[in-house]
C-alpha cells in the first residue's frame, strides 16, 4: 500500500510539473488566476484593488501604487520597493 501511495504521489507530481512547463497551460492558469482576483476585487469594493495593473509585479501592485501616487499628486520621481522576503533569504542563506 505504501508503494502504491508513493507511486501515485510521484505520478501526480510529475504530471503537475509537466503542466507548469507547458507554456499554454501556464498561460491558462495565469489567466484563470487573474480573473479570480479581478472578480474578488469587484466584490470587495475597494477602489484601489480595482486599479490593479501588472507592469513588473505579480499581483497588481503596480497599478495600486500608481493610483496612490496619483491621489497624493506625485507625478514624478523615483519609487523604490524593498523586498523583505528576498533580504531574509539572503541573510538566512549566509548563516
Amino acid at each position: 500500500m505504501k508503494r502504491l501511495k508513493t507511486y501515485a504521489r510521484n505520478l501526480v507530481d510529475s504530471t503537475v510539473r509537466q503542466g507548469f512547463e507547458n507554456p499554454i497551460i501556464r498561460r491558462l492558469l495565469e489567466m484563470s488566476t487573474e480573473r479570480h482576483w479581478r472578480a474578488k476585487a469587484q466584490i470587495i469594493g475597494n477602489p484601489l484593488l480595482q486599479r490593479g495593473e501588472k507592469f513588473h509585479s505579480q499581483n497588481d501592485e503596480d497599478g495600486i501604487v500608481r493610483e496612490i501616487l496619483r491621489r497624493v499628486k506625485i507625478d514624478s520621481g523615483v519609487f523604490v520597493e524593498y523586498d523583505v522576503a528576498t533580504a531574509w533569504k539572503t541573510i538566512l542563506s549566509s548563516c
